[in-house]
């Protein structure tokens, strides 16, 4: 059984790893870096992760340290970078694999809840979906994140399972290092907490050490970065989830409170107006059309604080 498993698992991942390097090969010329093709988003992934490889810092520009990316993803790009070199095929290699490794932790999640019969249609689906292929063709968060989600949801169903430690534990790993990549995932952490908080009320066992793990871990893990952004930026984190709808809509929600906006605005001496601009320029640039909220916040922006001159 662990045999055909295993030789299943392989299948799953050298098709979808073969879909995603036609998609490659196709769409991109592999010895070229990101292009616009994907707007700003990959070509400052790529320096920010060749500037941490060399030594620079977090940094787009030398000298000036940034929180404007989520820095899950660039760091994992200079890991690479720093072992082999910025080599464009090595990395678009890497996103293939990393789109088929989704899809077989598609395939462990669909079993472990509806069997491997049904968790090898929902790992078919996976590996022909035509975002998850086109998202291994630019240089996405994404290609990390859904690895790291499909991992941390894996290995809680497990633990949910067998009752191990070890695998609750890397599931909060991996959520910390998901949360890094991609800000948003702090919302998994309540979730698994109430699953857990659940699982303690119908058992009547109060599961300590396993609370602690969850709820603690994922914090530790983003913590170091989130004092180290702080400090060098003198911004505060929230600021790094600008790249998508829904934290763009919560980090305007929290610039609007007029107690944490003098925190916000105050950065090297620039009056509270100027830094104010500042920071909700970076998240205009980026708030998708799609979200009455946001767009509701960049007009109350525009017509009512933004009067002053730079």
């Amino acid at each position: 059984m662990f045999r055909s498993k295993t030789r299943l698992m392989l299948l799953i991942f050298i098709v979808a790893f073969l879909i995603r390097l036609l998609a490659v090969f196709a769409l991109r010329d592999i010895h070229a870096g990101p292009t616009r093709a994907f707007g700003a988003d990959g070509i400052e992934f790529n320096e920010l992760a060749y500037q941490v490889s060399v030594g620079h810092g977090y940094v787009l520009q030398p000298g000036h340290p940034t929180s404007f990316r989520a820095p899950g993803f660039p760091l994992f790009l200079a890991g690479v970078y720093f072992l082999a070199g910025r080599i464009y095929p090595l990395v678009y290699a890497i996103f293939c694999a990393l789109g088929a490794m989704a899809c077989v932790l598609t395939f462990l999640v669909a079993s472990e809840l509806l069997g491997p019969g049904r968790g090898l249609i929902a790992a078919a689906f996976a590996a022909i979906y035509a975002s998850s292929v086109y998202d291994a063709t630019v240089f996405a968060s994404e290609n990390l994140f859904v690895v790291c989600l499909g991992l941390c949801v894996w290995l809680f169903l497990r633990y949910l399972k067998n009752g191990s430690l070890w695998e609750l534990f890397f599931s909060a790993l991996s959520m910390g290092w998901g949360i890094l990549t991609r800000p948003f995932a702090l919302l998994l952490i309540p979730l698994f907490v109430s699953v857990l908080l659940w699982r303690m009320w119908k058992t009547r066992k109060i599961l300590l050490v396993q609370f602690v793990l969850l709820a603690v871990t994922p914090l530790a893990v983003v913590a170091r970065f989130t004092v180290a952004i702080t400090i060098a930026c003198c911004e505060s984190p929230l600021t790094m989830a600008a790249g998508s709808a829904q934290q763009n809509c919560l980090t305007g929600i929290w610039l609007m409170l007029p107690q944490t906006k003098s925190l916000m605005t105050r950065r090297n001496g620039a009056s509270a107006c100027t830094g104010s601009k500042s920071i909700w320029s970076r998240c205009h640039g980026c708030v998708s059309t799609n979200w009455f909220a946001c767009r509701f916040l960049i007009f109350h922006r525009q017509t009512g604080n933004m009067s002053c001159s730079s």
